[in-house]
């Protein structure tokens, strides 16, 4: 809207127009690092607990229960002070925040900066299911990614095809290593 924007320059009299206006001059010493540390672990936190969602086809509308080691007493008190926010962005129903490392058996173990956060799983998802699923398309990854190495070990095959298919299929398995990784990460946070 910049109509508006043009009109409030000209109503606090700023100068001829906000168009043709030098850009402002930046002021270092309003910068908070401290601050922006603190929100991005914030931030992190709820990245994590979404991530774990949508990796492993929960709603958004299913509230979870989550407990926080955290690495330090700043993301402890980061934690304490933007608890309401992340239990709402998050769509956490409770956000324990505990300074002896939690139990993990049953849990789902998220790692953010250094802080361990544990997602208990009762009630969630079945882990031997969900471990069942990955693994089974882990085995599918892997044998679509062999075919794909040996078509591209192939010399034939490098010589003769036109040098888009020949992309296309490394980017196929490019993509099929990455899911792969992905899937290894999901293994690794239902222990």
């Amino acid at each position: 809207m910049p109509f508006v924007t043009e009109e409030a320059w000209q109503r606090f009299g700023a100068g001829e127009s906000i168009m043709v206006a030098p850009w402002p001059d930046g002021h270092p010493e309003h910068r908070d690092q401290e601050a922006e540390v603190r929100f991005g672990f914030g931030q992190e936190v709820i990245s994590a607990v979404r991530r774990f969602r949508k990796a492993h086809g929960l709603k958004d509308t299913m509230s979870l229960a989550a407990r926080v080691h955290p690495a330090s007493a700043s993301q402890s008190a980061t934690l304490f002070e933007l608890r309401p926010e992340v239990e709402r962005l998050a769509n956490v129903s409770t956000l324990e925040v505990s300074d002896e490392p939690p139990d993990p058996t049953g849990s789902a173990r998220l790692v953010v900066d250094g802080a361990q956060l544990l997602i208990p799983l009762a009630g969630v998802l079945d882990p031997e299911v969900e471990r069942t699923r990955l693994s089974k398309r882990l085995a599918e990854i892997d044998a679509e990614s062999a075919v794909f190495e040996r078509k591209l070990a192939n010399e034939a095959f490098l010589s003769k095809a036109p040098s888009e298919v020949v992309e296309k299929e490394r980017n196929r398995l490019a993509a099929l290593k990455e899911e792969a990784a992905t899937l290894a990460a999901q293994l690794a946070e239902l222990g």
